[in-house]
């Protein structure tokens, strides 16, 4: 399990400085900030590329050093904290206000986003290990 968290920290450190060069490039290449402002969509982007930092490294880490099927809990650890971060996401989208009819609302949307968060991890993480694990050449055996 040691072998299997060096290398989800190694890729994920990768990942957020090939996301944060990519804003840097787009940053200057956009014509106009207000333009940039309105592409980057902060609130979104904010818990989008950590998402997909966790999503890619723990599929590249669990393809290196586990032989898929063996050791679902794995995979299924990581679908959980997937769904917790599309959860996250989407509850951006939720005004919360004091009163107690608003809060139940917001605890039935968020159990909704987080059935749909498990779903919407599962497809992606189960699809990028099988994709990592047929590739023709497998760069991370």
């Amino acid at each position: 399990m040691g072998r299997f968290l060096s290398t989800f920290v190694k890729t994920a450190a990768l990942f957020l400085l090939l996301f944060g060069a990519l804003l840097v490039f787009a940053y200057y290449q956009t014509p106009t900030k207000n333009t940039f402002s309105n592409f980057l969509n902060l609130p979104f982007t904010g818990f989008a590329i950590p998402y997909l930092v966790f999503i890619a490294s723990w599929a590249i880490a669990y393809g290196k050093h586990i032989v898929f099927p063996n050791k679902q809990y794995v995979l299924v650890i990581g679908v959980m904290i997937g769904a917790l971060g599309i959860a996250t996401m989407s509850l951006g989208e939720i005004a919360i206000d004091s009163t107690p009819t608003e809060w139940k609302e917001v605890l039935v949307n968020f159990a909704s986003l987080y059935a749909f968060g498990l779903i919407g991890a599962a497809m992606q993480l189960y699809f990028l290990v099988i994709v990592l694990r047929y590739l023709p050449f497998n760069f991370f055996r």
